[in-house]
């Protein structure tokens, strides 16, 4: 293992980076930590709103860091939980899951409603815009997943709460949103507001696209109480929603449940995730959905995990190009730390 830059300046270059990073074409790496940069942040209650970075190899072998944006006072975003993805012409796009000029979730000495917001390269430099503020209620609050971008460059993400839903502690259940660009202006549309119950709450993971643009996510909380695996197609009245799994169906939750990452497709159009407990040791499972010749989907649980050689999955899962799958835990505290695994089928 090699450490590329440890984050040690007393939080001026970053602190507590939870998210996972992403490359350009040109091999530089982009990432987020949800604290640090100049001065504190929502009032001095934490240390900074939370940076954005760029790993550069050099002709050293090794990699420059460098500061390419701090959330200063919140009104442009503070707090960035998610990856962010990077466009064709080398601009970046993530959500801060607080900030913003909204002022509908200002308790608990948090500021804003969270942000989405795009990074442009510009002569030498970068310029952020916000995209959209979000207001709480109604409009969505807390964006803790990424965005993800179709083939016209439209933005799709999730709240984890907020939406018409007075479900889930009065703060709503959670929307899907969609952000289109139009005359230079930005246009958020509400696609689907969850109500907690049957259709899931609390979307946490960024979202994944099919090749027909329909829409897969998974909630923390609803279906039978551990969360779900849904879909959202296209019509011409809307959006509708199909919950292909919920999680706990079996009582003992040997299926998974508290699913908190986005979902990843194979070759073949079959989804595979993480859950962060549940399994035969309620360490957690990795698991696979299968589209059967009915319309359903099938659930297949391809690994659970017990305290070695790690505990409670909460990333995405990625594909080589042999098909063997790669992930992380995050430990459960006390007997295990944190892994990488692999899982070849």
């Amino acid at each position: 293992m090699s450490v590329l830059h440890s984050f040690n300046n007393n939080g001026q270059d970053g602190y507590a980076t939870y998210a996972g990073l992403v490359f350009d074409a040109l091999g530089n790496l982009y990432g987020t930590s949800y604290y640090g940069g100049a001065g504190r942040c929502a009032g001095g209650l934490f240390p900074g709103c939370g940076v954005v970075f760029e790993l550069s190899p050099n002709s050293k072998g090794g990699w420059d860091y460098k500061l390419i944006h701090t959330f200063i006072a919140g009104t442009d975003g503070a707090f960035p939980a998610a990856a962010m993805i990077v466009d064709s012409q080398g601009s970046l796009y993530g959500t801060t899951s607080s900030g913003g000029t909204g002022s509908g979730c200002d308790v608990g000495g948090y500021i804003g409603c969270g942000t989405v917001f795009k990074l442009t390269p510009s002569n030498g430099g970068w310029t952020e815009t916000v995209l959209h503020s979000f207001g709480g209620g109604t409009d969505g609050e807390h964006p803790y997943g990424g965005v993800i971008q179709d083939a016209a460059g439209n933005v799709y993400g999730t709240t984890e709460f907020g939406g018409s839903d007075s479900g889930c502690d009065n703060s709503g259940c959670g929307t899907v949103f969609e952000l289109t660009l139009s005359g230079g202006v930005w246009t958020k549309t509400l696609l689907y507001t969850f109500s907690g119950s049957g259709d899931g709450g609390a979307p946490d993971g960024s979202l994944v696209l099919d090749g027909v643009g329909n829409l897969y996510g998974v909630t923390l909380l609803g279906g039978l109480g551990q969360g779900t695996v849904y879909e959202l197609s296209p019509s011409s009245g809307g959006w509708s929603e199909t919950v292909l799994h919920t999680f706990c169906s079996l009582g003992k939750c040997f299926d998974g449940g508290l699913p908190f990452a986005g979902m990843t497709f194979d070759q073949a159009g079959n989804l595979y995730g993480t859950a962060e407990v549940g399994g035969a040791a309620d360490a957690g499972v990795v698991f696979e959905l299968t589209p059967s010749s009915n319309g359903g989907w099938q659930e297949t649980v391809l690994h659970s995990f017990h305290d070695h050689p790690g505990a409670l999955p909460f990333s995405n899962l990625v594909f080589d190009a042999a098909g063997n799958l790669y992930g992380t835990t995050q430990g459960d505290g006390t007997t295990t730390f944190g892994s990488v695994f692999e899982i070849i089928p």
